[in-house]
């Protein structure tokens, strides 16, 4: 895996989705999901707002936000290697046939047949 930072994102505007929730006391709880430790509660929801904004403002005078751009080697499936394995084994594509032909057969008599029920026919 390859990490490579790129050019810091300029922080004079950010777009931030606020938390907004109201606690049985009555108050208004406000926080960004970024910063948990960001919350704030006030009276109203625009108090609470504006008090989320300042502490923003002075926590955000501190940092620099950077992009992260990840880079993978190897991205196939793990998985794939398993594909077409079987593909000439001849006892497999009997069985493959017979576990058919006995599934098509128990769905025209509404009956239930699974994989281990074939395996113990084999």
């Amino acid at each position: 895996m390859n990490l490579s930072l790129l050019e810091p994102i300029s922080t004079s505007s950010l777009t931030w989705y606020v938390l907004v929730e109201t606690l049985e006391q009555g108050q208004i709880a406000a926080w960004v999901a970024q910063f948990p430790e960001s919350k704030v509660t006030a009276e109203s929801q625009e108090a609470a707002i504006a008090a989320l904004k300042t502490l923003l403002d002075k926590r955000m005078a501190a940092i620099k936000v950077m992009p992260l751009q990840l880079s993978f080697q190897n991205s196939e499936d793990p998985w794939f290697q398993l594909c077409g394995i079987l593909k000439d084994d001849a006892s497999f594509a009997e069985w493959s046939d017979r576990f058919w032909t006995q599934k098509q057969q128990s769905i025209e008599d509404d009956e239930v047949i699974s994989v281990e029920e074939s395996l113990r026919v084999m």
